[in-house]
């Protein structure tokens, strides 16, 4: 049976310990200058303690810094991946061609995931990323089942795949909520990091979530995604290693959640390949505001025109 590797975010500091006590095998962590979309904003003393704390557990820690770089950030950015590598954080998570560049000229000893995320859609592109010095390469969410069965064999670095979690969908560096608020005469109902909830006249049931933060604005797509029964055939096709985001979940439920996925591994270990009892129980913990569905993973090629 091939080894199954989960890495979570952290949706609140002091729940940190209690993923690891579940079985959770790495936290993904970040400063929310740097990282995208994170929970929670660890700075460089937090994420040296944390990172302590993994390794005398035998764990792995993720730090997330992933933001589209500009000229303006790029000297704090060095600094910041100059402490991560003095902590010996076991992987840093990038996104933007620049910071591959800025550890291969200068952090060539640090280990990196690439995480291009809507991008990485074919074997090209992920192997690319391989051959330029990435441990592992995060797949995009929107992948339907028929296309990761004909890209999962050409892979020549290992797959991250997203198994349960809010989707993002739309990343903008504009102060959208700002300036339509603004347009609207009501810009003082702003609130930097507050969450809002907007839908489309011809979809009313469908609810987005976006919010604005110091990287731009943010939408996510209406339905979370939950591949939790998919699980046993997607670990048949070779995807080892799945990744969890607990953004807008609170704690109390995400670690639920992640009990549940920790037994539909043990099960899944032991030969049990039908987690349809556990999909039901892992509903009953979601929270009130939260949708999920399998995202675009039964699409049949030709579905969407």
């Amino acid at each position: 049976m091939t080894m199954i590797e989960y890495s979570s975010t952290v949706p609140a500091k002091e729940v940190a310990g209690s993923l690891f006590d579940l079985g959770i095998d790495t936290l993904i962590i970040g400063n929310n200058d740097f990282g995208l979309r994170l929970p929670t904003d660890y700075n460089v003393l937090e994420t040296q303690r944390l990172t302590e704390t993994a390794h005398q557990l035998g764990k792995k820690v993720v730090v997330a810094a992933n933001a589209i770089l500009h000229n303006d950030k790029l000297l704090a950015y060095e600094k910041y991946l100059a402490d991560l590598l003095t902590i010996g954080v076991d992987y840093v998570m990038v996104g933007d061609a620049g910071a591959v560049n800025l550890i291969q000229e200068k952090f060539p000893s640090q280990k990196f995931i690439y995480n291009g995320e809507v991008l990485d859609t074919n074997s090209g592109m992920i192997n690319f990323w391989g051959n330029e010095g990435a441990s592992y390469v995060r797949i995009a969410r929107e992948l339907p089942y028929v296309e990761l069965e004909e890209l999962i064999p050409k892979l020549q670095v290992p797959p991250i795949m997203q198994l349960f979690g809010p989707i993002a969908i739309e990343h903008s560096a504009r102060s959208l909520i700002y300036n339509y608020l603004d347009y609207e005469n009501k810009s003082s109902e702003f609130n930097f990091n507050q969450v809002y909830h907007v839908n489309l006249p011809q979809k009313p049931e469908d609810i987005y979530t976006m919010f604005e933060d110091q990287n731009g604005t943010h939408m996510y797509g209406p339905e979370d995604l939950n591949l939790l029964e998919q699980l046993p055939e997607l670990v048949v096709l070779g995807i080892c290693h799945y990744t969890f985001d607990s953004k807008f979940y609170p704690s109390e439920n995400w670690l639920s959640i992640m009990e549940i996925f920790i037994r539909a591994r043990k099960l899944l270990e032991s030969g049990e390949s039908n987690f349809e009892e556990l999909n039901t129980e892992l509903k009953e913990k979601l929270p009130a505001d939260r949708k999920i569905s399998t995202g675009f993973y039964h699409y049949q090629l030709g579905d969407i025109k």
